[in-house]
């Protein structure tokens, strides 16, 4: 508004308005692609309005106002960084990665314009989020873990593109991705399927090259007077930890999986600066580190100890219950990171508009996908649930992304509600969607629908995750017992939405 102030008063042109926008935008894009935090903004350009007078030369005034180190507007090598590092999946929302996805695609010269509003257009990841034989053969032949390999490029920019296919390309090898992908109009997909394979090499070169596009799309601060580089913004990984519920742990993984690191860095700062339920990360198996120490020399308790009076269950070995894990996905919940809710709304998508065919696709999609997953016991006892649903009136619903998914839903007022929700290897427990929905945003309803699912044997989900989406294993519905709770539960799910819908309907 004040530049279009000065603008109106004859200050400045157009061209002067244009150039000054050019770098605010890259102050926000380049701030979101490295994961900084958002709070400050509205005092920042509060302050920057202020401070523009019509006497200077305005753009350049604005580029430098923002440019001091401690506002953490990127420079071109630290973006090349984040870009090859960090989770960009993880970073705003899914329609602000479309859209910096969509500002590469068009620099590259493509004729095909992407349509955010289409939402048949989704992000697509190369390698995908759910690991099979075939790309753990493919990136074990990097020399590194290939576990630890792909959770640290899997949500990376380079490994990320633009796609109408996102169901079709699945979970497929890169093989039969590059077909699919060679034959899109967009440049960037064109420019992968060029590639023989696609592992770290692969997906850190395709980092660089957006690297250069982004430095010349969106231009950095004024160096000049800039000062030292600012160390890493350990802001959201604080905010991460501070969240974290007792009676529950992550992992160094997880963390460095939702801030764009490697979870050595992750080790070496808790372990030199005091931060709060730092003792609550654990190694990937939930056990404590060996390098573990207080930061505190003073602290001389067992963290085992401090661990167990705060409600975390260790088994024999030293492992803590994984049922007491919190995810990167469910932290980002937590947080309330806006692609925390994306990532449900769009599971939570109506199929209502599908036609007959596309429904049979994504079924019989799901059920290979779980029977290569969870085998054919376990697949047997979710689809005789799935059938027990639809004989019930109840509807399924199967999700978009390449992670082939399917709920049991009952559709209220415009809206599909869902108790559970089946992956290939583990079923997933909506709270966190059912507590933004009636009649399950009282509490007392999402703590009787945990109760009811712990009654079957071997599965203990802890109040701590009421608000979020802890999984049972489809390999546990093989057991009978365990399966009959489960369809007792929904029975039961879907009798109090039945009757909520009923009282709704009464009201005057």
């Amino acid at each position: 508004m004040r530049l279009l102030e000065l603008r109106e008063d004859d200050y400045i042109g157009d061209e002067e308005v244009g150039e000054a926008l050019a770098y605010v935008e890259s102050f926000l894009v380049r701030r979101l692609i490295a994961g900084v935090a958002t709070g400050n903004l509205n005092r920042i350009f509060q302050r920057l309005a202020v401070q523009l007078g019509a006497e200077e030369e305005v753009p350049h005034a604005v580029r430098v106002a923002l440019s001091p180190a401690r506002l953490y507007w990127p420079s071109d090598e630290q973006l090349r960084e984040e870009i090859r590092s960090r989770a960009f999946y993880w970073q705003g929302r899914t329609v602000q990665q479309k859209l910096i996805l969509r500002r590469i695609e068009e620099s590259l010269g493509s004729k095909e314009r992407v349509d955010l509003a289409d939402k048949r257009i989704t992000i697509e990841h190369v390698l995908p989020q759910s690991m099979t034989t075939d790309w753990l053969g493919e990136l074990s032949h990097e020399g590194d873990d290939a576990d630890l390999l792909h959770r640290q490029l899997v949500h990376t920019l380079g490994n990320l593109t633009l796609s109408g296919y996102n169901s079709e390309l699945s979970n497929n090898s890169f093989a039969a991705k590059r077909k699919q992908l060679g034959q899109s109009g967009l440049v960037m997909n064109q420019e992968i399927a060029a590639c023989e394979r696609w592992g770290k090499a692969e997906i850190l070169a395709r980092a660089d090259r957006l690297a250069d596009r982004a430095i010349a799309i969106w231009p950095g601060p004024e160096e000049s007077g800039r000062g030292s580089a600012t160390s890493r913004d350990w802001t959201l990984l604080h905010s991460a930890l501070a969240v974290l519920p007792a009676a529950t742990w992550t992992s160094y993984s997880d963390l460095a999986e939702l801030i764009g690191s490697h979870p050595v860095p992750v080790g070496v700062h808790l372990a030199s600066v005091p931060v709060l339920n730092a003792h609550r990360v654990l190694s990937r198996s939930g056990q404590v580190s060996e390098n573990f120490r207080w930061t505190d020399p003073d602290e001389d308790r067992d963290v085992h100890e401090v661990l167990r009076t705060e409600g975390i269950s260790f088994d024999g070995a030293g492992r803590a219950s994984a049922d007491q894990h919190i995810t990167a996905r469910e932290i980002a919940e937590l947080l309330g990171l806006p692609i925390a809710a994306d990532l449900a709304e769009s599971e939570a998508a109506d199929d209502g508009s599908l036609s007959p065919e596309t429904l049979t696709s994504r079924e019989q999609r799901f059920l290979r996908q779980l029977n290569e997953a969870s085998g054919p016991q376990a697949a047997g006892a979710v689809q005789r649930l799935l059938e027990h649903w639809r004989s019930r009136g109840g509807d399924l619903q199967y999700g978009t992304s390449a992670s082939a998914s399917c709920a049991p839903v009952i559709k209220v007022g415009g809206q599909s509600l869902y108790a559970i929700r089946f992956y290939a290897k583990s079923a997933e427990i909506p709270f966190g969607l059912l507590r933004k929905r009636k009649p399950f945003d009282d509490p007392a309803l999402r703590e009787e629908l945990r109760q009811r699912l712990n009654d079957a044997p071997g599965v203990d989900i802890p109040v701590a995750k009421l608000e979020l989406y802890p999984p049972i294993k489809n390999t546990q519905l093989a057991n009978v017992a365990v399966s009959d709770v489960v369809v007792a539960a929904l029975d039961w799910f879907m009798a109090m939405v039945t009757a909520s819908d009923e009282h709704a309907g009464d009201a005057p």
